[in-house]
């Protein structure tokens, strides 16, 4: 099979996603594989492989600037010329990202993580993009890969597609996140030590994410577990609201301490999840959520979100709270630092509930998605 992937880097998650994919496909003798990128990004795709000869690189797509702001229109035009090409010398071409499918193209499927953009609040002008690729996504692609059956219901529910052309295949953390014995010497740059206990969360800033919520839910526990507990927040984005919580929450003058760290390596996180009391993931909505399993595989218990698609991705092995009542989620902190007993619990369900999923299950689910498009 000539199999063409569009590979995105700006995403987060979907990048995520798409080097995990591709990396389990390159495992398959018979699929020859073939990474889009812009004309200018072939060096930056080739490294994310470190250069594998697994993979042929095809930087073909113009940059949506190429020819200048006032000729957009003009350089999209190219860009749905050389996709219409590509679609009849590839057999399918996979994109991971729903806002790259291209409206002409030909056989093509499609991984749609979510659809909450189109009726939650998102990033300008990305509710407007979706909806204007409506077709290509969701009518003309041969098949909709979605992360969770959550997501399949969601798509099939509020846009009318078929459920028989959407499959299901179940994401995953890297097996790089274990548990460790933390190294405090790494995490002293972060003002951290093994005296002062603390919850941790991760994740981008986002009105999805909760994380203000979740800051009122620290900053109402009771003022002697603030006093003993912090809370770890790496976060990126802009943090203009997240410090405006914080500072109220400090004015209730009952103690308790926020700290907010940036974009993080991989040690550092893997080291922060080790360490921590607890993971706090009380999204209001989320199409998977990596990093509850990067936890669990940390060993770090887990308080997640009753929406959406979490309660499908922890089953048991979490601590559930309503992302919309901080009184919820502050009781659920409060547990987890009082009840050593449930901590080992949420610890031990959460090591056999994340070995649940793997990538290379999800490479080998999506292959077979591969094999059914080509035959509808």
């Amino acid at each position: 099979m000539k199999l063409g992937f569009t590979m995105p880097f700006d995403y987060g998650g979907i990048s995520t996603y798409a080097r995990h994919l591709l990396w389990e496909l390159s495992r398959y003798p018979d699929l020859e594989l073939h990474v889009y990128s812009l004309i200018s990004r072939k060096a930056h795709a080739a490294s994310a492989f470190n250069h594998s000869p697994r993979f042929r690189y095809r930087n073909a797509l113009p940059h949506d600037l190429m020819l200048g702001k006032h000729l957009a229109l003009a350089t999209r035009f190219i860009q749905e010329a050389v996709w219409l090409r590509e679609s009849f010398v590839m057999d399918l071409i996979h994109h991971a990202s729903p806002l790259d499918v291209p409206q002409w193209a030909r056989n093509t499927v499609v991984t749609v993580h979510d659809i909450f953009p189109l009726y939650m609040p998102a990033l300008p002008g990305v509710k407007e993009k979706l909806e204007q690729k409506f077709q290509a996504i969701f009518h003309r692609s041969r098949l909709i890969f979605a992360p969770t059956q959550f997501v399949k219901n969601d798509i099939a529910k509020r846009l009318g597609v078929p459920p028989e052309k959407i499959r299901v295949t179940y994401e995953a953390a890297s097996p790089d996140f274990r548990r460790i014995e933390p190294d405090w010497s790494t995490l002293k740059k972060y003002d951290l030590s093994p005296e002062t206990p603390f919850l941790f969360h991760v994740g981008r800033i986002d009105y999805r994410k909760n994380l203000e919520r979740m800051v009122e839910a620290y900053f109402a526990l009771p003022s002697r577990l603030k006093r003993r507990v912090e809370f770890v927040v790496a976060t990126s984005g802009d943090k203009t609201e997240l410090y405006r919580a914080i500072e109220r929450g400090k004015a209730r003058g009952e103690g308790g301490t926020v700290k907010v760290i940036g974009s993080i390596p991989f040690e550092d996180l893997l080291n922060l999840y080790n360490a921590a009391l607890g993971f706090a993931f009380v999204s209001i909505a989320e199409g998977f959520g990596i990093p509850l399993l990067e936890a669990m595989r940390c060993g770090c218990p887990v308080i997640a979100s009753t929406e959406t698609s979490l309660p499908e991705i922890a089953g048991d092995a979490a601590l559930f709270a309503n992302p919309l009542d901080v009184e919820a989620i502050s009781e659920a902190m409060r547990r987890l630092i009082e009840e050593p007993e449930l901590r080992d619990a949420l610890r031990r369900k959460g090591f056999e509930r994340a070995e649940r999923f793997s990538w290379a299950k999800m490479a080998q689910e999506t292959l077979e998605g591969y094999k059914a498009a080509l035959r509808s």
